[in-house]
């Protein structure tokens, strides 16, 4: 039997972080950090700023960058 079923959870990163010390992670682990590693280090900062402005909105001092996770939990018996 396989079941498929969707699943909702927050994820709260960079809790007790400044939003510049959450950009530079993001920007360091994140999907964008081959592109950041590669650019010209005239494009580096604007990538970050860009980051930035669209991350701050889930952004707040008590408990870092909130964002709502989308899964699919599947699992499987024999």
């Amino acid at each position: 039997m396989i079941s498929v079923a969707p699943l909702s959870h927050l994820l709260v990163f960079g809790r007790g972080l400044a939003l510049a010390d959450i950009v530079e992670r993001l920007v360091q682990i994140g999907p964008i950090a081959q592109m950041v590693r590669e650019a010209p280090g005239d494009l580096q900062q604007p990538v970050r700023d860009k980051v930035m402005a669209a991350v701050s909105a889930y952004y707040t001092e008590a408990s870092g960058m909130t964002l709502e996770g989308q899964f699919w939990h599947v699992s499987a018996t024999a």
